[in-house]
């Protein structure tokens, strides 16, 4: 049961960013909607649909599974780069520099990360194509450590940084809230984190 409430939190979590954001409003705006949304809703989504503890995903069959992680994965990608071409493109406008702080260098470390995390799945999902090369269950491996083990920390991380940004500061000045907002990726990371460490347990046992 307890994904699906850690789902609940990264959806409430991501609202609250977009009420703060107002995506549309500006070209920026959209910068933290959409990493909110690939990070906080559809990337733990595809995450979660291996767990067992999950209310809806844990009966399903494997290959259910598969496709529920592919396109939340997939969908996340395409969120995570749209949101930074924004981010780069407004800076352009603006005449400001590019990957200045901690949160601009984490978050382009994280997506070129993610973008060889979803070559990794999609070459262990199509094993055929490189099981001359390496072991399907190798490939896997691979994958699940990128994808979990260090994208995802680093994305939540990265959103742990935007919450000391100087946007975020100014549009949410009470810093309880933007230290309840700054819990919730930590909350997240740890869970994940969690999940994977029991999952490889029960390959191994």
């Amino acid at each position: 049961m307890y994904p699906l409430i850690l789902q609940f939190i990264g959806l409430a979590a991501t609202l609250w960013i977009a009420y703060l954001a107002q995506p549309g409003s500006s070209l920026f705006s959209w910068h933290p909607t959409l990493m909110a949304l690939s990070f906080l809703v559809l990337m733990p989504n595809g995450i979660f649909a291996y767990s067992r503890a999950h209310p809806f995903y844990g009966y399903m069959p494997r290959t259910r599974k598969s496709l529920i992680h592919n396109v939340s994965q997939g969908a996340a990608v395409v969120c995570a780069l749209l949101g930074l071409a924004l981010m780069i493109t407004n800076k352009d406008q603006n005449g400001a520099s590019h990957f200045t702080t901690r949160h601009g260098l984490f978050g382009l470390i994280t997506c070129v990360c993610m973008a060889g995390a979803s070559m990794g799945g999609f070459f262990a999902y199509n094993n055929k194509l490189v099981k001359a090369f390496i072991k399907p269950a190798a490939m896997k491996s691979i994958h699940a450590f990128f994808g979990g083990s260090l994208v995802y920390p680093l994305a939540m991380a990265t959103i742990v940084m935007a919450t000391y940004s100087n946007w975020l500061v100014a549009v949410l000045p009470a810093a309880y809230m933007r230290y309840s907002l700054a819990a919730v990726p930590v909350v997240l990371g740890v869970s994940v984190y969690v999940q994977l460490t029991q999952r490889a347990e029960a390959r191994s046992a």
